[in-house]
């Protein structure tokens, strides 16, 4: 019988940011560069009554690197964009925050329930 033996965990490493960047491309739009939200930041949002738009407004506004844009200005792009143009920067944040879109959708429920 072989043992296996696992890495030791680096303590340090567990406490440097580690919040992969991308940039994605909106065509017609321009291209917007992202960055992971950390659990820190996801957690914060539980217990606000918010909405899915409104997750959907603090997520960008907290993940976009570049432009940065408040939580009202993505408000006011939700506002006038087609349902589905800004769709992909969320997607892409949480996929880069290692949530897929079963766990967003989950998330985004736990929200609402909470009071």
């Amino acid at each position: 019988m072989s043992e296996s033996k696992s890495a030791a965990v680096d303590i340090d490493a567990l406490f440097r940011p580690n919040l992969e960047e991308r940039e994605v491309e909106i065509e017609g739009v321009g291209t917007f560069r992202i960055r992971a939200m950390s659990r820190a930041e996801l957690m914060a949002l539980r217990g606000k009554g918010l909405d899915l738009a409104q997750i959907e407004q603090h997520m960008i506004a907290t993940a976009l690197v570049e432009p940065k844009l408040t939580v009202a200005q993505v408000r006011r792009w939700q506002e006038a964009a087609p349902a589905g143009v800004i769709e992909p920067l969320g997607d892409e944040i949480m996929r880069l925050s290692k949530m897929d879109k079963t766990a967003a959708k989950e998330v985004a429920k736990n929200f609402r329930d909470e009071p």
